[in-house]
């Protein structure tokens, strides 16, 4: 597989979150991750935000993680 440039990811959440560590190759923990929460977000509320920040932060990835 070809290394992850970087990652983009605005009101989003972790589908099947379980299999996150199987998933996620080592060199790619290395690239850029931007993830972006609404506050007020009403169709993907705010703890589904920082539960991917909490789960990338945790696994030693490269996060930058805002909330607007």
């Amino acid at each position: 597989p070809k290394k992850l440039g970087g990652l983009v990811g605005l009101s989003t959440f972790l589908w099947k979150p379980q299999d996150f560590e199987q998933r996620c190759q080592s060199a790619d923990q290395q690239a850029p991750i931007f993830v972006a929460h609404g506050r007020d977000d009403f169709m993907v509320p705010l703890k589904y935000g920082e539960s991917v920040a909490n789960t990338l932060k945790t696994k030693g990835c490269n996060l930058s993680y805002h909330v607007y």
